[in-house]
């Protein structure tokens, strides 16, 4: 009863509440799935004591896969080492959902650990959805798997939207766009425009530290280079 009444509170963004709720029960949220959903929309903005340890929970272990996809895009606001395994756990949700939501939490970390499971997720997870928001994610991260990752994607995505996306993301890390009328239905244009990325220092110097053989194709390029400073 107590719980009931503490998460009626919460409901009401009532923020006494909240510190008492997390206080009596750090194990985990009660009330119904509006309520728990209320419940950590307000952990998220207050973030009192104890609330990352109740918000990992939840994306674990909560039934409802929406109470899951919120409560791990709240732990982008609590990046600790100790919530990291929660995140991870729920980028193999059975809801894609969660998954894609998770992508985006582990991304805000940024590193080369990171990159290692949205890479995987790209590469193996049969939902557009998840696979873009993985896509998205990795142009938060530093590591030479992430631009690996999306280079990759970017030439062989199992959709148009795919490949658009994962372009845009790598692109994003340097400042570019994709040149207007640029897109992967015109094969040919997006083919050269793979292969003047390809011959970047930072793309070379990548695909090496990743371990990733980098296929070159100079007869993509269409007409003459205009950049040939960046040829080796």
């Amino acid at each position: 009863m107590v719980q009931l009444a503490i998460a009626g509170l919460l409901a009401a963004a009532a923020g006494a509440g909240l510190y008492l709720y997390v206080a009596v029960s750090p194990p985990g949220l009660s009330g119904d799935e509006s309520e728990r959903i209320a419940a950590i929309h307000m952990m998220a903005v207050e973030r009192p004591r104890g609330a990352g340890k109740v918000l990992a929970d939840a994306a674990e272990n909560d039934p409802s896969a929406a109470v899951r996809a919120v409560a791990v895009g709240a732990l982008v606001h609590f990046l600790e080492p100790e919530f990291r395994p929660a995140v991870v756990k729920c980028t193999d949700d059975e809801n894609a959902r969660v998954r894609a939501v998770a992508a985006g939490t582990l991304g805000r970390y940024g590193d080369a650990e990171a990159a290692d499971v949205l890479a995987e997720m790209v590469s193996d997870d049969d939902e557009e959805q998840v696979v873009l928001a993985a896509l998205d994610a990795l142009a938060d991260c530093k590591a030479p798997m992430a631009i690996v990752a999306l280079l990759e994607a970017a030439a062989k995505g199992l959709s148009d939207k795919v490949r658009m996306v994962a372009m845009r993301s790598l692109l994003r890390k340097y400042d570019g766009k994709v040149p207007d009328g640029v897109e992967p239905s015109k094969q040919r244009r997006w083919r050269d425009l793979l292969q003047r990325w390809r011959r970047f220092d930072q793309i070379k110097d990548a695909y090496a530290a990743a371990d990733v053989e980098l296929i070159d194709r100079p007869g993509d390029i269409i007409g003459p280079d205009r950049h040939p400073e960046r040829r080796d």
